[in-house]
């Protein structure tokens, strides 16, 4: 018998179905060639992409709430999902009540959990599998948004990259395979960033056997750098989403196993139509696989990356600016090419390079939240 573990991206019920999660009815959820890989696979594992709860009190954050009543795990467990990670920007959206409620959800149902912590001292960043006569160690990180643990609140844990390559180290001498889960990267961006492909490098160099990006919600491209698998992007498994629908339809689910006492890695692309989550047949990756031969060729992708920013800093500039009924007016009236052109003009020199010191300095960085936290606060 084939032996096998399946890796899962991103995966919560939305409102149109959640009660097909919450009867349990798989059958109509992930279509027969899903359901076999699930349940015929030694250990599977998933990001939950949302908190288990019934709490309506919503942490205040930028960008959607995620939740669905306890009862949506019924769908998890009997798909057969093992374990499910708690490293992203959602596992706090209800506050430690919310958080709370997931994790003793997950226990009764006997789904193992790891990756964040109800406070900075409980959280735990690996969870360790014995299969096959070897030993795993999946270690799940985040990056930094609205997901930060306290002395007495929960959070997720953090990508701070001397702590995360120094624990890697350290856990790869406890084990014979590391993979790390790694929410983060540009979201809705098909490429490695430059700053995720070097954590990424410095991951596998710190140990790392395998390093997953999920997060951006769409597949990206894959390297094979320093005897490891990097996947920039797997893709979502089951979650609806109403940006570039098309692109967040589609998923990677990896199969691992080993071969020769190497770790190998098999892709299967699925997509999400209609309620149910199907395996593509066929198994098109053009896209995936000429993104990656450029990767491996060198490209930096430099001209795509310029694009994806130049979207965001149009709407950041406009953030900047507070609210500005003129802008907005603009901004409805005139192409995103020519309304860019107007925001410059509004704009010295000094103040660029002033909004540039305080996204790119750490410490600046640091003292600009800070000032932000404590300006929301003096609102209410």
């Amino acid at each position: 018998m084939e032996r096998r573990m399946v890796i899962g991206g991103d995966v919560f019920p939305q409102q149109t179905e959640v009660n097909l999660f919450e009867e349990g009815r798989i059958e109509q959820l992930f279509s027969q060639e899903v359901l076999e890989l699930f349940q015929n696979s030694d250990f599977s594992i998933c990001n939950l992409e949302g908190v288990l709860t019934n709490c309506d009190v919503k942490r205040p954050k930028c960008g959607p709430s995620i939740k669905a009543s306890p009862n949506a795990v019924r769908a998890i467990k009997r798909l057969g999902i093992d374990c499910v990670l708690l490293a992203n920007n959602h596992v706090t959206d209800y506050g430690l009540s919310g958080f709370r409620d997931t994790i003793s959800c997950l226990k009764e149902n006997g789904i193992d959990c790891f990756g964040a912590g109800e406070n900075t001292r409980s959280i735990i960043p690996y969870y360790q599998k014995d299969l096959w006569g070897k030993r795993f160690i999946f270690y799940a990180v985040a990056e930094t948004v609205f997901n930060i643990p306290s002395d007495d609140d929960a959070g997720a844990n953090l990508y701070d990259e001397y702590r995360v390559c120094n624990e890697l180290k350290t856990l790869k001498g406890q084990c014979d395979y590391l993979i790390v889960l790694y929410h983060g990267g540009a979201e809705y961006f098909q490429y490695p960033t430059p700053w995720i492909r070097t954590r990424f490098h410095r991951m596998a160099d710190s140990g790392a056997d395998c390093v997953i990006a999920q997060h951006t919600h769409c597949i990206g491209a894959e390297e094979y750098y320093n005897g490891a698998y990097l996947l920039f992007g797997q893709g979502n498994f089951y979650l609806r989403q109403s940006n570039y629908p098309s692109m967040t339809r589609y998923g990677l689910l990896l199969e691992l196993s080993v071969l020769d006492g190497s770790l190998q890695v098999k892709r299967h692309l699925v997509h999400l139509d209609g309620k149910m989550v199907a395996y593509q047949t066929p198994q098109d990756l053009t896209g995936f696989l000429e993104r990656s031969r450029r990767l491996a060729e060198g490209d930096s992708f430099e001209k795509e990356f310029s694009e994806y920013s130049l979207g965001w800093f149009v709407k950041w500039l406009l953030e900047f600016r507070g609210l500005c009924f003129k802008d907005r007016l603009l901004r409805k009236l005139m192409s995103a090419d020519k309304f860019y052109h107007y925001l410059r003009t509004n704009y010295s020199d000094h103040t660029v390079l002033r909004m540039l010191e305080h996204v790119r300095g750490e410490e600046d960085v640091e003292v600009m939240q800070r000032g932000l936290e404590d300006f929301f606060r003096a609102r209410k």
